[in-house]
């Protein structure tokens, strides 16, 4: 079977466009519209990888990477944290986890900004699957 990819991002565009690449690249693909549905879905079944948004409604990225990192059922899944933060602020975005309570403990496996490029997403997920 397909290894699963679970995209937890608040734009729908965003959701189409990295699942269209994923699937197209053989993946199987789950979407999540914010963070409490994608940890609820992370309970439901544990994916194989997950794609993370930082800025969206309701629970943080941040919130879901500490979830994610710090406790079971989504500890050990690798995540790829792609967001336009960096771009849109300026700021590091690693230099802002520094910042954060635990945040050594929260460091994503990966940070791409966005906008990603379609074999930038595949070759970080395939580097990810293929440990």
């Amino acid at each position: 079977m397909a290894p699963t990819i679970l995209i937890i991002d608040d734009d729908a565009d965003t959701r189409t466009y990295m699942s269209t690449i994923l699937l197209r690249g053989g993946f199987r693909v789950r979407m999540a519209s914010d963070g409490d549905e994608g940890w609820r879905m992370i309970q439901e079944e544990r994916p194989d990888l997950i794609l993370l948004d930082m800025m969206m409604p309701r629970k943080s990225g941040l919130q879901v990477l500490r979830q994610i990192k710090t406790g079971s059922p989504g500890q050990g899944v690798p995540v790829i944290v792609i967001t336009g933060v960096g771009q849109m602020t300026g700021v590091d975005f690693y230099q802002y986890l520094a910042g954060q309570e635990g945040g050594a403990e929260i460091r994503p496996d990966e940070f791409i900004e966005k906008p990603v490029k379609p074999d930038r997403l595949l070759k970080a997920v395939r580097s990810y699957l293929n440990r």
